[in-house]
């Protein structure tokens, strides 16, 4: 299923640079929007295919030791082309250089999810901060950007445990954010308002 995806974007790198050297502002700016979309398609698939797993149990939790400073730098360049694309910064603040118990997939799926969620929903310019910390034996990490926020009846529903199955308005990224932290033995938790969304989870 990866692999149609994979190759558009074998096929775009070139075009696009072919396309800035002969100064073809229109058409590097529409591949540019294609490869956008493309990157976000991928993680579309990824979430259906880890909630399909999920739905079969089929998904184990992998534990092991991980640098965390790593697996997020790793997303961050994952996703430097739509953050660019949006006029976005994404922001790490105070993230501690520990390895941790995680699971690698999992975490990557989680920060995926929470970048793209702010890029879409989040407005032109959004800023996306990552906070770490340790408390304990858990590593909590927030996530909070300055975009338009959600509404009260979405953060209400993401808090109480609401599902695809059960609410068919709840985001399949946000349910499967949650899912891979649960499993990993954490918590999360949701707040919102007119000064942007921030969440919080640990692990």
């Amino acid at each position: 299923l990866r692999g149609p995806l994979i190759a558009t974007d074998y096929l775009l790198k070139p075009a696009i640079s072919l396309a800035e050297e002969r100064n073809e502002n229109e058409l590097v700016s529409s591949l540019k929007e294609i490869e956008t979309q493309n990157i976000r398609r991928k993680l579309l698939l990824d979430n259906l295919l880890g909630w399909a797993a999920m739905q079969r149990g089929s998904m184990k939790c992998n534990l092991q030791p991980l640098q965390i400073a790593t697996i997020i730098d790793k997303v961050i360049n994952l996703s430097s082309l739509a953050v660019k694309q949006s006029g976005a910064s994404v922001i790490v603040d105070r993230l501690p250089d520990v390895t941790h118990l995680a699971d690698p997939d999992m975490m990557e799926l989680i920060l995926r999810n929470l970048i793209d969620n702010s890029l879409k929903h989040g407005g032109h310019g959004v800023e996306i901060k990552i906070i770490g910390a340790i408390e304990g034996p858990f590593l909590r990490i927030t996530f909070a950007d300055n975009g338009k926020g959600m509404s009260e009846e979405a953060v209400e529903k993401f808090n109480s445990g609401a599902t695809p199955d059960d609410t068919g308005n709840s985001r399949l990224g946000l349910s499967l954010i949650r899912f891979f932290v649960e499993q990993q033995n954490g918590q999360i938790a949701l707040q919102s308002s007119t000064a942007g969304c921030n969440i919080r989870f640990t692990i």
